[in-house]
């Protein structure tokens, strides 16, 4: 297990978590450790889980406003196109999404918008695709990932593996995978590593999401608070 959030950090309101989890300090100490897990070794890292409800959105959002908070461009791409949460979560409804970018219809710098996190570019996914299995197995995630080489960080979200293979077709491209678990659930997420490690994915550990005693050291307590 690369960190630990604690159970309350995911409640279901994307917007209204990210906000609560500026205060919470095993928050932060999951991210700091999720941020050190990926330094130096990825440009580009995959969140997923076996199941939905496993906070995949919460720490995908979290960790690209964590990484532009230390200082790097980040680009956060919602890869979830079977379910997506954040134009509703947040009230913005592009007029160009990631469907638009992947067909080829529009360039990825027409697709980005911001949200409430300060230096985090993002492509949402807008509504629900019909085929996105296709669509995130064409050229369009190529040519998307050679664009997005500027950045210093790309941050995918994707839908859950229990039903959908898409999240393995991206799990391949990028540099590196976490899988999001609960804590009842972790023996699930095991399996998802060693099956897409076998694949070639480059899978860096599970994230737990619902730690019932996440670690939090004395520091961090009494710390400078980060903003989300």
């Amino acid at each position: 297990v690369v960190a630990r959030f604690p159970k309350a950090a995911g409640t279901g309101d994307l917007r209204y978590d990210l906000a609560a989890a500026a205060d919470d300090p095993a928050v932060r100490v999951a991210l700091k450790r999720l941020l050190a897990a990926i330094d130096g070794r990825c440009r580009s890292v995959l969140l997923l889980s076996a199941f939905a409800g496993q906070g995949r959105s919460f720490t995908a959002m979290a960790l690209a406003t964590a990484a532009a908070d230390a200082g790097r461009s980040v680009l956060l791409v919602e890869a979830d196109m079977r379910a997506p949460q954040l134009g509703d979560a947040f009230g913005v409804h592009p007029r160009v999404v990631l469907q638009d970018v992947l067909e080829g219809r529009a360039g990825p710098q027409a697709a980005l918008i911001r949200l409430d996190a300060p230096g985090v570019d993002v492509i949402a996914a807008g509504t629900a695709a019909a085929e996105p299995t296709e669509l995130l197995a064409g050229p369009g995630m190529e040519s998307l990932l050679d664009w997005a080489k500027s950045y210093d960080l790309v941050v995918f979200d994707s839908p859950a593996l229990d039903r959908h293979m898409d999240a393995g077709l991206v799990a391949v491209r990028v540099d590196g995978v976490l899988c999001c678990s609960g804590e009842d659930e972790l023996s699930s997420a095991g399996m998802v590593v060693r099956r897409l490690g076998k694949l070639g994915a480059n899978m860096l550990g599970v994230v737990s999401t619902q730690a019932r005693t996440p670690e939090i050291p004395h520091s961090m307590e009494t710390g400078h608070r980060r903003r989300m």
